[in-house]
């Protein structure tokens, strides 16, 4: 099983709004409930039919706002797949830029990424999900390394940790890996992360 470093996390000023981690945490839940494909795209389209049928005005401008952040996100890189001469040579470079480093077997990824940071997690708000991460041991090493590699790719962007960082960094993962074991892990660890995300409210 193989992932890479994912480098395109851009995260605003409202990241450790729990209003925010909730109403994602929602949207993915409802998604992954339908077992329909987990993409960027599908989650704009659930959070827009959870604004449409919402009364609550916090709420609604909260959707608002996501919706227009994650709009920007798949705005962006849909510019940078057309910039260039050859559409071979485009997706190439948009692997690359989005990418980072070639891809390896999760377990070593996992063990440079703990080598480098001790305690990867003790950034996480989340303290339930950090300490669940923390003692899943051998049981959970794949999802554990997946999600260690997500929390070290958000700290090296500079972006905010949250939970919502984390989801969108997952489900980016999930649009940009072909390799299906690997993509049941994501999927599983971004299952993880939502169920965490919905217990803390």
């Amino acid at each position: 099983m193989e992932m890479t470093m994912i480098r395109d996390t851009v995260m605003n000023s409202d990241d450790f709004d729990p209003l925010t981690d909730l109403l994602i945490g929602e949207a993915v839940l409802s998604l992954l409930k339908s077992k329909g494909p987990i993409s960027q795209q599908a989650l704009i389209g659930k959070l827009q039919a959870m604004q449409a049928g919402e009364m609550d005005s916090k709420r609604r401008n909260a959707l608002g706002r996501i919706i227009d952040e994650i709009s920007n996100r798949v705005a962006r890189r849909s510019k940078k797949i057309t910039l260039g001469t050859s559409g071979a040579k485009n997706n190439w470079a948009e692997q690359n830029a989005l990418l980072g480093s070639p891809p390896r077997p999760v377990e070593n990824m996992m063990r440079q990424t703990m080598h480098q940071q001790p305690d990867i997690y003790a950034g996480l708000n989340d303290n339930a999900l950090s300490e669940y991460f923390r003692n899943a041991g051998d049981r959970l090493i794949d999802e554990s390394a997946v999600m260690s590699l997500a929390i070290s790719s958000i700290l090296e962007s500079e972006g905010h940790l949250s939970n919502k960082a984390i989801i969108l960094w997952l489900i980016t993962a999930l649009e940009t890996t072909r390799d299906v074991v690997t993509a049941d892990v994501i999927r599983k660890t971004l299952e993880i992360v939502v169920s965490y995300t919905m217990d803390d409210i």
